[in-house]
């Protein structure tokens, strides 16, 4: 897949866990994502994404790193603030 991530994602309320990982999908992650009440997993490694990570999303078990983005708020990207990350 190519392109932004599109925003309507935010809809599937059902949805959680989403692998987007190794696509070329860019632009940035929508907030829309963090509204999604069930999303535990959301796998986006090896895409050129661009802006910065949304808040509501650290709450997920996923390890961002790889991204080379910082979360939106500096208090969201504080270890001591976020749920235990998993390397994927």
């Amino acid at each position: 897949m190519s392109g932004p991530i599109l925003p309507s994602l935010g809809n599937l309320t059902n949805l959680f866990e989403l692998n987007l990982s190794h696509n070329q999908l860019s632009g940035a992650i929508p907030s829309q994502l963090g509204d999604l009440p069930n999303l535990q997993w959301l796998y986006l490694a090896g895409n050129q994404l661009t802006g910065c990570i949304p808040d509501a999303l650290a709450s997920t078990q996923n390890d961002f790193s790889g991204l080379g983005l910082t979360f939106c708020s500096p208090r969201a990207s504080d270890p001591a603030d976020r749920a235990v990350l998993e390397v994927f």
